[in-house]
């Protein structure tokens, strides 16, 4: 099976694209900057540099790959970013999405989407996939916005929402403990 992950330089993408190769799947591994993993003597592996809010040059990526399936994991995920630069935070977790899912529409690839717990306030506690979403963030409404054009897709969807994803980086981007970590090594009294 085909399969094109984003953001395979990320903490989540390149555990993703670490076990569909373990499953035999032909990965085609895709970030904004090169690539960062160890998987380039894994014959299944492919490397494709590329914005996925960047039409055409995805419209490429996509004509190339033709994927069975597309699991997007790339985003802007850093909340405090996401205030700051709202601009950049919807281009890449809405538009980028969306221009995906057009994509994918031309091959019927089934589409999953790697969302986040942030799209709920927090206040109700453990919450269900059919509780209302209310996010209190730039981040949260992003990704809000961008579930709901996932599940205007035709042809087979799935979304994943993560919460507080820690463990050992493989490479590329380490998670908040890591980043923790580095601070108080280095002496940092702050994020």
């Amino acid at each position: 099976m085909k399969i094109f992950v984003t953001g395979s330089n990320g903490f989540v993408g390149s555990y993703v694209a670490a076990r569909l190769l373990a499953d035999g799947h032909e990965v085609y591994a895709s970030s904004r900057t090169g690539d960062q993993s160890a998987f380039n003597s894994n014959k299944n592996y492919r490397f494709i540099q590329v914005d996925f809010s960047d039409p055409f040059a995805l419209h490429d990526a996509f004509e190339f790959v033709q994927p069975d399936v597309v699991v997007h994991s790339g985003a802007m995920s850093k909340p405090d970013d996401c205030e700051l630069k709202q601009a950049d935070a919807f281009d890449t977790n809405v538009f980028g999405t969306v221009q995906l899912l057009l994509n994918a529409e031309a091959y019927q690839s089934f589409f999953i989407y790697l969302s986040t717990d942030f799209i709920f306030d927090g206040e109700q506690g453990l919450y269900k996939e059919e509780d209302k979403p209310s996010p209190v963030s730039y981040y949260g409404k992003t990704k809000m916005d961008a579930e709901e054009a996932v599940m205007e897709y035709q042809h087979g969807w799935a979304i994943v929402r993560t919460s507080f994803v820690y463990g050992k980086p493989l490479y590329g981007r380490g998670n908040f403990i890591t980043m923790i970590a580095e601070k108080l090594k280095q002496g940092s009294p702050s994020m």
